[in-house]
C-alpha cells in the first residue's frame, strides 16, 4: 500500500510538497491522505481521507478538491506530527478537529457545477468518536460499518439541480416529529427556480456560491445561501421539523440532543459519492446519469465567526401622562354643569336680591322727602282736624317711633342688613303719624292761647287750598 503524505509549513503559504514516500507493511491499516488545507478554522488545520477514495486536491492551502468517490475528514495538525514517522501510520494517531459551534457560525463557499444527476456532494458534521487502529470510526445516522448511528448534520447536500439541509439526531423513520433517519429536511430543486445552473435561477450553480450554517447557543440551526448579492434560507429550525405540517419547528427534544452532540465538538465530513435513488434529494424531474470518476465539487475559504449577540434594547422612554379617559372628561363636564353653574347661579340672584332690598329700602326715604317738600296736604289735615277739636294725641306712636330709630341705630352700628320690608314700612308709618300729631299738637296750642282757633282755623284752610291748587299745578309739570 502506497500512501503519500502531504504538508506545508506554518504559515501556509507553499503548494502541497511529498516529503515522504514509504512503502507500508501490508498488515498496517490503511494510513489516510493528510493535508493542511484551512487557515480560518482558529489553528493548523488538514484533512484526512479514506485510502478507498481518490486523491484531493489542495491549492494554496484554502482550497480543496474533491474528485471521485470519496470521504474525508477535517483534522487538528497542531496535535499530529509534521513528519511522518512509523508510529503515526496508523489510524489511531490521528486526531480530529472537533468545531465548537454553539453561538457561530460556518462559512465556505462551494462549487457544485460538475455534480450531476444521481451524484451528491456532501458537508456535514458527525459526532464520531476519535479513530480506532482499524480505521477511521466513522459513523452517521445510518449505522454503517456496524458502527452505532451517531447524529449527523447536513449542512448541504447538493448536486447542481438540488440542495438539501437535514437534521438527524435518532432512530426512526417517516413523518413521526423527530429529527430520525429521514430527518427534519428542507430543500430547493431546480423546478423552484431558486436553486440549479443558469441565471435564471437565485442561486446559479454553474457559478460558486457561499453558504452560512449559523447555530444558536441552544443549537438551533439556519443556513443560508448567497450568491452576489442574492441571498435565500434553505432551513431553519422554527419551521423545518418532521411532523408533515407547514412550518413546524424541531421538537424540543430533538433540538436537546443536538444541542448535547455540539457542545462535546463534531467533525466536519467531506464526500462524494453515486445512488441510483437520489429522488428524496433532486425529485423525478432531474435528467442524465453521474459519472462518479468525472465528478467533483469544491470547498473553499472556511472559516468559523462569532455570532454577534442581538443588540441591547434602548430604554423604555418614560411614558407620557396619560390622558383623562372620555368617561372621566364627560363626568368632569356633567359635574360642571351640575354642581357650578347653579352655585354661580344662586351667588347672582342672591347679589340680585340684596340689590333690590337695598333699592326697596331707599324709596320709602324718597317718598318721606317728597312728603316734606309737600306739607300742603299735611296743613290741610291739621287745619281739618283743628276745626274738629282733635287736639288729643295718644303715647303709643312715640313708643313705636323711638323703637325703629333704635332698631336702626343698632343695625348701623353692628353692620347688619336692612330692616325686613314689613318692619321698615310700619317704622314709616309710625314716623308719620308721629309727625302729623306733633304738628297738629302745636297749632292746636297756638289756637287755645288766642282764643281764636274758629278764624284762624278757616284761614289755615283757604290759604292751605290756595298752595294745595298751586302744588297740583306743579305736580302736573
Amino acid at each position: 500500500i502506497f500512501s503519500i503524505f502531504f504538508y506545508q509549513d506554518s504559515n501556509m503559504n507553499a503548494s502541497p510538497v511529498v516529503n515522504v514516500l514509504r512503502l507500508l507493511p501490508a498488515v498496517c491499516a490503511p494510513v489516510p491522505y493528510r493535508f493542511p488545507i484551512v487557515d480560518g478554522l482558529g489553528g493548523r488545520t488538514g484533512v484526512v481521507a479514506e485510502s478507498w477514495g481518490n486523491e484531493p486536491t489542495v491549492q494554496g492551502g484554502s482550497y480543496l478538491l474533491l474528485t471521485g468517490n470519496s470521504r474525508m475528514y477535517v483534522t487538528n495538525e497542531s496535535a499530529m506530527s509534521p513528519l511522518f514517522p512509523p508510529n503515526k501510520q496508523e489510524w489511531s494517531q490521528v486526531q480530529y478537529e472537533r468545531l465548537q459551534l454553539l453561538g457561530k457560525a460556518l462559512h465556505f463557499t462551494v462549487n457544485v457545477n460538475h455534480v450531476g444527476c444521481d451524484c451528491i456532494a456532501a458537508i456535514y458534521l458527525v459526532a464520531m468518536a476519535a479513530p480506532a487502529t482499524e480505521g477511521s470510526g466513522y459513523c452517521d445516522i445510518q449505522g454503517v460499518g456496524g458502527t452505532p448511528p451517531c447524529v449527523e448534520v447536513d449542512l448541504l447536500e447538493a448536486n447542481r439541480n438540488a440542495a438539501q439541509t437535514t437534521i438527524h439526531t435518532q432512530s426512526g423513520h417517516g413523518q413521526d416529529g423527530h429529527c430520525n433517519q429521514d430527518g427534519c429536511a428542507a430543500h430547493f430543486q431546480s423546478a423552484e427556480r431558486r436553486f440549479g445552473p443558469g441565471p435564471s435561477h437565485v442561486i446559479d450553480t454553474s457559478r460558486n456560491f457561499d453558504v452560512v450554517a449559523a447555530f444558536s447557543a441552544n443549537g438551533a440551526l439556519q443556513v443560508m445561501l448567497g450568491q452576489e448579492g442574492n441571498e435565500v434560507i434553505i432551513f431553519n429550525s422554527m419551521k423545518d421539523g418532521n411532523g408533515g405540517k407547514p412550518e413546524q419547528p424541531i421538537s424540543k427534544e430533538d433540538q436537546s440532543l443536538l444541542r448535547e452532540a455540539m457542545e462535546d465538538g463534531m467533525v466536519l465530513t467531506l464526500s462524494l459519492w453515486h445512488s441510483e435513488d437520489l429522488s428524496w434529494l433532486q425529485g423525478p424531474h432531474c435528467s442524465g446519469e453521474c459519472d462518479l470518476a468525472k465528478a467533483q465539487f469544491s470547498i473553499s475559504n472556511v472559516m468559523i465567526t462569532e455570532i454577534s449577540p442581538p443588540p441591547m434594547p434602548p430604554p423604555p422612554l418614560l411614558p407620557p401622562p396619560a390622558s383623562p379617559p372620555m368617561l372621566q372628561q364627560t363626568l368632569g363636564v356633567v359635574a360642571f354643569v351640575v354642581l357650578v353653574l347653579p352655585l354661580l347661579a344662586a351667588v347672582v340672584v342672591y347679589l340680585y336680591k340684596q340689590k333690590a332690598k337695598q333699592l326697596e329700602s331707599d324709596a320709602p326715604c324718597a317718598a318721606d322727602e317728597d312728603k316734606e317738600r309737600a306739607p300742603i296736604p299735611l296743613l290741610l289735615t291739621l287745619s281739618a282736624a283743628a276745626e274738629d277739636g282733635h287736639c288729643d294725641t295718644g303715647g303709643a306712636k312715640v313708643e313705636t317711633l323711638t323703637g325703629c330709630r333704635q332698631q336702626r341705630s343698632r343695625a348701623s352700628k353692628l353692620q347688619m342688613p336692612m330692616m325686613e320690608e314689613e318692619e321698615q314700612s310700619m317704622c314709616k308709618a309710625s314716623e308719620e303719624e308721629d309727625e302729623f300729631e306733633a304738628t297738629l299738637r302745636k297749632h292746636c296750642t297756638a289756637m287755645r292761647a288766642s282764643n281764636s282757633g274758629g278764624a284762624m282755623a278757616r284761614e289755615v284752610r283757604d290759604a292751605g287750598a290756595t298752595r294745595q291748587c298751586e302744588a297740583a299745578k306743579e305736580w302736573d309739570v
